[in-house]
């Protein structure tokens, strides 16, 4: 938004004859009129106005909303802390009188506009301490600020809403403000208005599972569950953000909010990579690496426990992925040329044994902490509450049906007949590639991609002696069972099974997958051929050898009677 409304381009082309400043960040500026405590200025008289109210008061109301744009006013935001402050000096070398009661100040404050708008923080800056308010904005998202003498006023944001972000860069505003709308009269409006917007935290992190080839990388106990985390770049500096440097993301901060008793790790182990994405002149893809496996390494990482409602339980722990000068500068880099810049961080942990977990779920949080500009206060870590920034995980249960495929799979054992099958060996799998290469070939090569889960094996009953406990993230997470040795007797079965283990699975009720194995000949139990005796096997040879020397007789008397015919 521009720094001038069209109020102010109106009054200052008319500065001569009415005069009037009007410098506001990025803030939407209007008048409204209030009923204010003291003595009210009279409306539409000049401040300069001899006839005006002596030591009159007017008020700046603050109307805060959610950044929507294209104007939209319709999410106002309570909680946000703003302070107001009576200028009474410009900076430690400026002496311009900021008396607004005297036209001609109004002409030099005129003059320092562009420097308060390029630099709002000026130093050396002076107030009036008994008008100086600060206060946060009701349910409505305003909050008016009464009482307040003719001058020039510094509003600044303090607080943020919450689950926003505080990038509201400070502003100024003046009592009175003036305007001057062609062919109508200069007003003088003594209560003020300004609509900053926050932008909101929702969307500005993405949390995601790492997948490969469309599928989840893990299984269960002792597998590897990776997450990426995909951050904005945010502060609550006041410079603008084509100017940024590293100074103004000091303290930025990626973290990921690990639920407590699910990993087995929780140190900067966990951290395997680091990388800002952005586009260079809106078209060209860029990624800077700031931690890989090549060497590079930008980032230093701290871990905080997350306690409880009872403060005393640890529920998670926080593993805070912040960044050197070097890496601040890559980031800024990024920001700057592009206002959709993400900070990628993934996080790799181990699974611990399901089975010594009682939850039935846990979810991944993650979260970020803005960057800090100079002389503002240190920003709060944010954990967005939308769904976009989590992942839900489920445990499930698996279980197998192993039998004779002689038999259906729903026949039971008896005491004349075993259909269901012990002994048999199983390794998981996460993706199918692993899965199909080790069903084809069951050397320790082609299936090493296994999960760590290990070797599951049948017991009597063609089961799992309990089911798997397994990690499931969403409804369609597949995982896929390989046969690695069949049962005595039977050949192994070369296919990968897939599984959908349901999240509302049980030990009692698990997800089961059948399997058939089919009997070997030396089984028993396969197609029964006929029997056969020794002497019937003598007969068919002497009659194949005397048909043999039969043919070697007629060969011989044939050959004798030609070559008598030639000789003659």
């Amino acid at each position: 938004m521009n720094k001038f409304t069209k109020q102010c381009v109106a009054a200052v082309a008319s500065l001569a004859m009415a005069g009037t400043l009007c410098v506001a960040g990025a803030v939407v500026a209007g008048s409204s009129a209030w009923a204010v405590d003291g003595t009210e200025c009279t409306a539409n008289k000049a401040p300069w106005d001899t006839t005006q109210t002596a030591n009159c008061v007017g008020s700046i109301t603050i109307k805060k909303y959610e950044d929507k744009g294209n104007g939209d006013t319709s999410v106002p935001l309570p909680g946000a802390k703003f302070k107001v402050q009576r200028v009474t000096k410009l900076s430690t070398s400026d002496t311009t009188n900021t008396d607004l009661k005297d036209y001609k100040n109004w002409e030099a404050l005129a003059t320092k506009v562009k420097s308060l708008n390029d630099n709002p923080n000026q130093a050396g800056m002076e107030f009036d301490a008994s008008a100086t308010q600060e206060a946060v904005t009701g349910s409505d998202g305003s909050k008016k600020f009464s009482n307040l003498p003719i001058g020039l006023y510094k509003v600044e944001e303090t607080q943020p809403a919450p689950g926003h972000s505080n990038d509201v860069t400070p502003f100024y505003m003046t009592i009175p403000e003036i305007t001057h709308e062609a062919n109508k009269q200069v007003t003088y409006d003594y209560n003020v208005t300004a609509k900053p917007k926050n932008q909101s935290l929702a969307g500005k992190i993405t949390k995601t599972l790492v997948r490969g080839e469309n599928e989840t990388a893990f299984v269960g106990n002792g597998d590897t569950m990776t997450y990426k985390i995909s951050a904005a770049v945010t502060s609550n500096t006041a410079t603008e953000r084509k100017n940024w440097t590293k100074d103004d993301l000091t303290g930025y901060t990626v973290f990921d909010q690990a639920p407590a008793g699910v990993f087995n790790d929780y140190t900067a182990a966990v951290v395997k990579s680091a990388t800002v994405v952005y586009k260079e002149n809106g078209t060209t893809d860029k990624s800077v690496p700031l931690k890989d496996d090549k060497g590079t390494n930008n980032i230093s990482v701290a871990t905080e426990d997350v306690k409880g409602k009872d403060n005393n339980t640890t529920v998670a722990t926080r593993i805070k992925v912040s960044f050197n000068e070097t890496g601040l500068t890559s980031i800024a880099t990024a920001a700057k040329a592009d206002a959709n810049a993400k900070v990628e961080v993934e996080f790799a942990f181990t699974i611990k044994d399901p089975t010594q977990v009682t939850e039935k779920s846990f979810t991944n949080k993650s979260g970020f902490i803005p960057g800090q500009g100079k002389n503002k206060p240190t920003p709060t870590p944010e954990v967005p509450g939308d769904g976009g920034s989590t992942v839900t995980s489920n445990y499930g249960y698996l279980q197998v049906n192993k039998y004779d495929g002689t038999f259906k799979s729903t026949d039971a054992n008896t005491q004349t007949s075993k259909p269901k099958l012990a002994g048999a060996k199983f390794k998981l799998f996460a993706k199918k590639t692993d899965a199909d290469a080790c069903a084809a070939n069951t050397s320790a090569t082609e299936c090493q991609n296994a999960s760590k889960v290990g070797e599951l094996t049948t017991v009597d009953g063609g089961k799992f002696q309990t089911p798997v406990k397994v990690v499931v993230d969403d409804s369609t997470h597949p995982f896929y069972i390989v046969e690695t040795e069949a049962p005595a007797n039977y050949e192994r079965d070369h296919q990968a099974h897939k599984a959908v283990v349901l999240a509302t699975s049980t030990e009692q009720n698990p997800t089961s997958v059948d399997i058939a194995n089919v009997p070997t000949k030396d089984n028993g139990s396969w197609f029964h051929l006929p029997k056969t005796g020794a002497a019937g096997v003598v007969i068919f040879a002497l009659a194949g050898v005397c048909l043999v020397c039969f043919g070697i007789f007629v060969f011989m008397r044939n050959r004798k009677k030609d070559e008598e015919q030639q000789a003659a």
